[in-house]
C-alpha cells in the first residue's frame, strides 16, 4: 500500500551534522555491501509514495502512509524502520507532530526522521526545522538524495 507525492527531480538534502564515516552519496565503504533498508514514507500526496516505492523496488522495502494520522497509526504498531521520510505539512496531522510522537514511541526514530518540505511557511514550521536534528529534503528531490541520507545513517546503531 505505498503511495507517493511530488516531483522527484532535483533538490539537495540537508544532512545532519554527523552523517557517518563516509561522505554522503559515496556508497558504503569498500567491502561493505549495501543492505536492504526499510523506508516509511508519510505524505498526503499519494504520487510521491508511489514514485519512491517504484524507484526503490527490489532495492529497499518502502511502506507508504498517505496522511499524518495513518503514519502515526502505523508507527504505533511497527516502528522498525531504517528511514522515515515525512512531509512537514499535511492537513490532518502535521509532520512536526508525527516526528514528535514517533520520538516518544521509539527514541531511535528521531535520528532517522527526514522532513520533506517545499517550504516552511509558518513560524512554527520554521522553528521546528531550525531545531530538527535529522536530515531534511527540499522538494523536489531525487532518489540519489534519499540514498545519500541512507548512506549517512549506515554506521549509526
Amino acid at each position: 500500500m505505498a503511495e507517493i507525492e511530488g516531483d522527484t527531480t532535483r533538490g539537495k538534502p540537508s544532512l545532519p551534522e554527523n552523517p557517518g564515516e563516509h561522505p554522503p552519496g559515496s556508497g558504503p565503504p569498500a567491502g561493505q555491501a549495501s543492505r536492504r533498508a526499510r523506508i516509511l514514507v508519510i505524505d498526503d500526496e499519494p504520487l510521491l509514495g508511489q514514485t519512491l516505492r517504484l524507484a526503490f523496488e527490489g532495492k529497499h522495502d518502502v511502506v507508504v502512509a498517505t496522511s499524518g494520522r495513518k503514519g502515526l497509526e502505523l508507527l504505533e504498531h511497527d516502528c522498525a524502520f531504517d528511514l522515515v521520510l515525512c512531509d512537514l505539512t499535511m492537513p490532518d496531522v502535521s509532520g512536526m507532530r508525527v516526528c514528535e510522537r514517533a520520538a516518544e514511541i521509539a527514541p531511535r526514530l528521531a535520528r532517522r526522521f527526514v522532513m520533506m518540505t517545499g517550504g516552511a511557511f509558518t513560524p512554527a514550521a520554521r522553528a521546528f526545522l531550525a531545531n530538527h536534528r535529522g536530515a531534511r529534503l527540499e522538494k523536489p528531490f531525487d532518489m540519489d538524495d534519499v540514498e545519500a541520507i541512507l548512506d549517512s545513517m549506515s554506521d549509526e546503531p
